[in-house]
């Protein structure tokens, strides 16, 4: 099975970040890089998909890699997904795309030794309502006339991996929740995206809720 592309729009969710090294087999290396990429010790992929007519895009970026044996190389690299932009077909032509390499990294079971994600999400102040009380004003004289509109926060949990979370609700029209975790010896399975959403998605669901619909006679 090829990797599960996962819908951000549908989970709130503007953006995913994951940063990462693994040990990648030298003889699929190759066939990924070309000319320039060797050269530049970089390398840029993208993919573009809809999911239920939304629009998103998967980079694969390749920051540098470091040959460690004549079989493997590591390789610093970073998975970037955004939801609602949209690249034209025809500058997409001498991109390598994102998720041929992803599949190369499942099918040789490649695992993530280190890797950090951070995910953004975004919801509508007339559909959900933060359970965190934002904005409000300081007590304290020296910021008499400062409005705090965003926090910090760092959970952890028994049994479960400490994360952290921001959140920012001004007085704008949107909330927005910035939620990121470390991990380890993660192996690349073809839903790990769609896993990695979930979780993130239900650490940023821990501090809203939807409002409730009015009764049309009210």
């Amino acid at each position: 099975m090829s990797i599960k592309k996962p819908d951000l729009t549908a989970q709130h969710c503007r953006s995913i970040d994951i940063k990462g090294y693994t040990l990648f087999p030298n003889e699929i290396l190759e066939k990924i890089l070309n000319e320039k990429s060797r050269k530049e010790g970089h390398l840029i992929a993208v993919s573009q998909y809809s999911k239920r007519k939304n629009k998103h895009l998967c980079f694969f970026l390749v920051y540098d890699f470091k040959k460690v044996s004549k079989k493997q190389t590591r390789i610093n690299f970073a998975i970037e997904m955004k939801s609602g932009v949209y690249i034209r077909k025809q500058d997409l032509l001498h991109i390598e795309d994102s998720f041929k390499i992803l599949n190369f990294m499942k099918q040789n079971k490649l695992r993530i030794e280190y890797g950090r994600i951070n995910a953004v999400f975004n919801y509508r102040r007339d559909s959900y309502e933060s359970l965190i009380p934002i904005p409000y004003g300081a007590s304290m004289p020296i910021l008499e006339k400062v409005e705090i509109v965003g926090l910090r926060f760092k959970m952890q949990e028994p049994a479960e991996e400490e994360y952290s979370q921001i959140i920012d609700a001004g007085k704008g029209k949107t909330i927005f929740h910035s939620v990121s975790f470390n991990f380890r010896d993660y192996l690349i399975e073809d839903n790990f995206l769609l896993q990695f959403l979930k979780k993130l998605s239900s650490y940023s669901m821990r501090l809203v809720r939807e409002r409730k619909k009015k009764n049309a006679k009210e």
